[in-house]
């Protein structure tokens, strides 16, 4: 692997803004084939009996399914999980049915073994604020039930529209030590003072029910993309994290604007034959000496011969044992100054280009990928610098993996940055540029130093 360190030409130009869905993550449960803690924390469960399912992509096994009557999580008490006045809660849930017990609570989230202790924190959902507070002196209202956090939730009869069962929802509550906020579908549903509410206590961590025998409050439904942080997020993480539109800001993302201006990353190769390169690109200025829009994006080649791997903003090319492999041109819709997602996928048999989440070209491709010993380069041709190829405009979020990603995993992240990514199956290399820095950690022992040129 060689390096290559040169003058830096850093420019900060639109970015997601203020969105680290890293920093202050004190728990985090993806349920992706398992309940593990990936937040680097060790909060595991020790007891869990849910049951594996579909999440709201369609991905299976990737989500809990809680019966309504016995199964739950255990998490054991630890200082990670215990803040002083901040904090976040944030989980994916699919009701399938309304606890009828007493006060006919359903508990998403609870640390405290019971309402009203000093330092719980707990996320739920129930007919209380329709009922204004005798959900405990009737049978339950199943129509009417909305979602709440300790001292946040809204006033009779409730927000609207009411939970329906069998939808995801995305529900998210924080408190910043002076104010408390309830978001459903990134929709701010309820705030209120927070007051003198603390977030630390001696008990477990409970997911789909409430450790008491008078009022376990079961949840029957699916529960996903659990997280626990020790500060508030903001709107913009939690638009991303409901799969909402992210606002854009002016804020670190790479700009390139000639010739030669690029970055390179060292000597990644891709063995195998499986890959996935994916950017969100925003171009300026299209080609002028050339009749299409093939400006590279990021680049492993010089030539068709050694196509490693090459991801421009209507093409995408690998070279393989069996020959050179190029995405048909797609339709040419492109247009100037708007952002968009862009991704190559290899899987062995196809080779993809997806815009958007969607598969705008394809053909059949076999064989394993052909390696060189070029630079991978982000804004350009990783050689020679060809003039009409170098990339006009902004660049963000690259990621290479050596896994072909599925479409719901591509639109899963698009427009956001990815959690825990040095947790992510066959990520390779991650770049944002709020700094040069490999966001994937080199957690296989790869360095791939950034060097920006001139």
């Amino acid at each position: 692997m060689r390096k290559i360190f040169l003058p830096l030409l850093f420019i900060a130009n639109i970015a997601f803004g203020q969105v680290d869905l890293n920093l202050g993550l004190s728990a985090y449960y993806p349920f992706t084939g398992n309940a593990n803690d990936v937040s680097g924390n060790n909060n595991n469960p020790v007891f869990n009996n849910a049951t594996l399912t579909a999440d709201r992509l369609g991905n299976p096994n990737s989500a809990y399914h809680f019966d309504g009557a016995s199964q739950y999580m255990k998490i054991l008490n630890s200082a990670s999980l215990n803040t002083t006045n901040t904090l976040s809660l944030v989980a994916w849930v699919k009701p399938q049915g309304f606890y009828a017990g007493t006060c006919h609570g359903n508990a998403i989230i609870m640390k405290g073994d019971a309402d009203y202790l000093t330092g719980n924190y707990l996320m739920r959902y129930d007919d209380n604020a329709y009922t204004n507070g005798n959900n405990c002196l009737q049978s339950v209202d199943v129509l009417h039930q909305n979602f709440y956090g300790v001292g946040v939730q809204t006033a009779p009869p409730g927000y609207t529209p009411y939970i329906q069962t069998n939808q995801w929802y995305s529900v998210i509550v924080t408190y910043d030590g002076t104010t408390s906020k309830l978001y459903v579908n990134c929709e701010l549903k309820a705030s209120a003072p927070q007051g003198s509410a603390t977030f630390t206590n001696a008990y477990d961590l409970y997911i789909g029910r409430l450790n008491s025998g008078s009022f376990p409050y079961w949840v029957t439904g699916d529960i996903d993309e659990v997280r626990i942080y020790d500060r508030a997020l903001n709107q913009d993480e939690v638009n991303a994290l409901g799969g909402c539109s992210v606002t854009l800001t002016c804020n670190n993302w790479l700009r390139t604007q000639a010739v030669g201006q690029s970055v390179t990353v060292g000597d990644l190769d891709i063995t195998g034959n499986q890959v996935t390169i994916e950017a969100n690109f925003n171009c300026s200025s299209f080609p002028v000496s050339r009749p299409d829009k093939q400006e590279d994006i990021v680049s492993k080649h010089a030539n068709t011969t050694d196509i490693n791997y090459v991801l421009r903003m209507d093409l995408a090319g690998i070279t393989t044992t069996t020959g050179q492999h190029l995405t048909p041109p797609p339709c040419d819709n492109l247009v100037l100054n708007k952002t968009y997602h862009v991704a190559l996928v290899y899987d062995g048999t196809n080779l993809k280009l997806y815009r958007d989440g969607i598969v705008i070209s394809q053909k059949p491709a076999t064989g394993d990928l052909i390696l060189n010993d070029w630079q991978t380069t982000i804004g350009d041709y990783a050689v020679n610098n060809p003039v009409g190829t170098n990339f006009l405009g902004y660049i963000n979020e690259v990621r290479i993996w050596n896994v072909a990603r599925t479409q719901a995993q591509l639109q899963q992240y698009m427009d956001a940055p990815l959690p825990a990514p040095a947790t992510q199956t066959g990520l390779l290399a991650y770049y944002t540029f709020d700094n040069l820095l490999n966001k994937q950690g080199n957690a296989t022992g790869m360095e791939h130093s950034m060097a920006v040129q001139p």
